[in-house]
């Protein structure tokens, strides 16, 4: 089950569909979800959501937190199931094996040394592009020395490089030092065309996506509310300032700028960078607060690219928002 293209509102049993099938998918592949890992816990968190008879909820709970996993782990999910039937699929089970010693939500904060975490995220990504080309090749996750694009896939006859980076510090120093290097590593390998993505999940903050409408009330012992946003597309826009704001920082900043940049990428095979973020919000449904997946992907186009090359970015785009490839 796809997301519509104009409303990203979860219905709870629809995300535990999408596990259990997930589940299924990774059985069928030899995998199991193993008891106490991550996916199980989140798991449980959703039947618990859905199925709450005889759960005492404390009084100041949170759900934040849960409601986040859910988005997460079902975005995931989705990808995955949408590329499950693709001759290529196989390609991704050396990555899909590490499911059960990473954190596999691609929305919350996870610690730099969480390494099996920032390749779940290649995962997704490759996951999400595989509809958009061909011969897809993924660095081995349990080898890979980081002198190569994490994925490569041929199209429109040119061997395209996806470097995929995650920051964990918001410094432009910091960014730009991981698309710097996605960049060389793309220049150090057999792609003729090149793409580098950031995952920002760990610098873009929750509180003004979903927030407490109470704070000081709290202090005193009150119960939490929690913000609600009138029109689901509000929060997409604070995202994609954000990201964008980020590219402007960089731009300006005296660490980096405008011309190391057009530098940086007027000599390298890679054409564009760009800044995968996501979390999560509540918009109204119906007169009712309801989660929402809150995800955006910023490209800089650099230099000129080739129209089969746009056409993939499209594509791509799509692909990692839970939609089918345009007819």
């Amino acid at each position: 089950m796809l997301l519509s293209e104009s409303d990203p509102r979860y219905v709870f049993r629809e995300a535990a569909e999408l596990l259990l099938k997930m589940e299924a998918l990774l059985k069928s592949h030899g995998i199991v979800i193993g008891p106490g890992s991550g996916l199980e816990n989140i798991g449980l968190n959703v039947l618990e959501l859905l199925f709450p008879d005889g759960i005492v909820l404390p009084t100041n709970w949170d759900p934040r937190k849960p409601f986040l996993e859910l988005i997460g782990v079902a975005e995931f999910a989705r990808v995955l199931l949408a590329a499950s039937s693709h001759p290529e699929f196989p390609n991704l089970l050396a990555h899909l094996r590490l499911i059960n010693t990473a954190y596999t939500v691609q929305n919350v904060h996870s610690p730099s040394t969480d390494q099996a975490t920032n390749k779940l995220f290649e995962l997704f990504v490759a996951a999400s592009i595989l509809p958009c080309g061909k011969d897809l090749t993924l660095d081995p996750p349990d080898t890979s020395i980081g002198d190569n694009p994490d994925i490569l896939l041929t199209i429109g006859g040119e061997r395209c490089g996806i470097a995929c980076k995650t920051v964990h510090a918001d410094k432009p120093k910091t960014l730009w030092g991981n698309i710097a290097k996605g960049a060389e590593q793309i220049d150090a390998s057999p792609a003729t065309v090149g793409v580098v993505l950031v995952n920002m999940k760990n610098v873009v903050a929750q509180d003004p996506y979903w927030w407490i409408t109470n704070p000081n009330e709290v202090q005193a012992g009150a119960d939490p509310t929690f913000s609600c946003f009138n029109r689901w597309w509000r929060p997409f826009s604070i995202l994609e300032n954000e990201l964008a704001g980020r590219v402007a920082t960089l731009s300006s900043s005296t660490d980096v700028g405008t011309a190391t940049l057009e530098r940086k990428f007027s000599g390298s095979r890679a054409v564009a960078f760009g800044l995968w973020g996501h979390t999560g919000a509540a918009t109204l449904q119906n007169g009712v607060p309801t989660p929402t997946s809150v995800r955006r992907l910023h490209m800089e186009l650099m230099r000129d690219a080739s129209e089969e090359l746009l056409l993939a970015f499209e594509c791509f785009n799509r692909g990692l928002y839970g939609m089918e490839p345009a007819a």
